[in-house]
């Protein structure tokens, strides 16, 4: 990740603003760890669908099952930099129900493609993951890895 990191800097550069609003680095990089859930997540679901013949929703909820744990780990060290150990737990349990939230959106949005709009699967399943990454970036960001504002009194 070191790679992306200097690649991230690298972009200051051409983007200054992404230096002064924290927002934006993070969003980029939870876009980034989103592409590499992507790909686990898609092959998860074509293995699934195109060589165990497994019912699509089905295979949707297994992908997403092995693709939210590999997220959680790389969103909580690396795009918002929890180091914290005791509160794995809850915060794990946390992002797996704004994720479970985001399944509902995402296989609503998938099925409706599919069934209702006769869309090819894995196109309707890339628009259906887009249009839930806003949702769980924002309830990431602002209240599973929030950070905490110290206030300090004499």
């Amino acid at each position: 990740m070191k790679v992306v990191d200097a690649v991230i800097g690298g972009a200051y550069k051409v983007f200054p603003f992404l230096e002064r609003y924290r927002i934006f680095r993070q969003f980029i990089k939870f876009c980034i760890v989103g592409f590499s859930n992507l790909i686990i997540d898609f092959s998860v679901y074509l293995f699934f669908t195109r060589f165990l013949d497994l019912y699509f929703i089905y295979a949707n909820f297994i992908s997403f099952t092995i693709a939210v744990s590999w997220s959680f780990t790389l969103n909580k060290r690396w795009t918002f930099k929890m180091r914290v150990a005791e509160k794995v737990r809850t915060q794990y349990m946390q992002f797996f129900i704004v994720n479970i939230i985001g399944i509902i959106i995402q296989t609503s949005i998938l099925y409706y493609l599919v069934e209702k709009q006769s869309w090819f699967d894995l196109y309707a399943k890339g628009v259906a993951v887009v249009l839930a990454v806003f949702w769980n970036f924002g309830v990431s960001k602002f209240w599973i890895f929030r950070e905490k504002k110290h206030n300090f009194e004499l």
